[in-house]
């Protein structure tokens, strides 16, 4: 399924809006409903929001047509892909001193879809690491006001 015919299209909407094109980068397989026909179709206009939280497509038949959004995730494919290892996960981690070449390449080279994966999963490992953090610290100060109530006791015990 390609886009349709930029020719039958609406206008191109102006701002931050690409046009579809097949085997680039900001492609992405976007089906909305053609405005006269009601089959679905490729959007032949995307724009996209790459928030790290979650990271929408938008699609449109042009200038003055309605705007669809989904959430933005990688594509499906069908054939099994097994997990990735630890260390290979570690390609994408945020705080690797290689992590600005890696960045780079996918902008350049992948599909979008892909690079918003990416930024999401980074975002949600940070979130990970952050909450463990704050776990530990609890856990570690839970264990000091054990100690110190238990002292506390202690020297009550021996005051009395």
């Amino acid at each position: 399924m390609h886009p349709p015919c930029l020719k039958f299209c609406g206008s191109h909407p102006s701002g931050e809006w690409k046009v579809n094109t097949p085997c680039t980068c900001t492609n992405f397989r976007y089906p909305i409903p053609d405005p006269v026909t009601k089959k679905l179709v490729v959007a032949p206009f995307v724009r996209y929001d790459l928030d790290k939280h979650q990271p929408k497509v938008y699609g449109t038949y042009g200038e003055g047509y309605k705007v669809w959004d989904r959430l933005l995730t990688a594509t499906p494919v069908d054939y099994i892909c097994p997990p990735l290892t630890i260390d290979q996960l570690s390609i994408f981690e945020i705080d690797e001193p290689f992590a600005p070449l890696v960045t780079k390449a996918l902008n350049d080279h992948f599909p979008v879809d892909i690079v918003a994966s990416v930024i999401q999963y980074r975002y949600y490992k940070g979130t990970q690491r952050a909450l463990r953090k704050t776990t530990d610290e609890l856990i570690k100060s839970k264990d000091t006001w054990r100690r110190a109530l238990k002292f506390y006791q202690n020297w009550r015990t021996l005051m009395s």
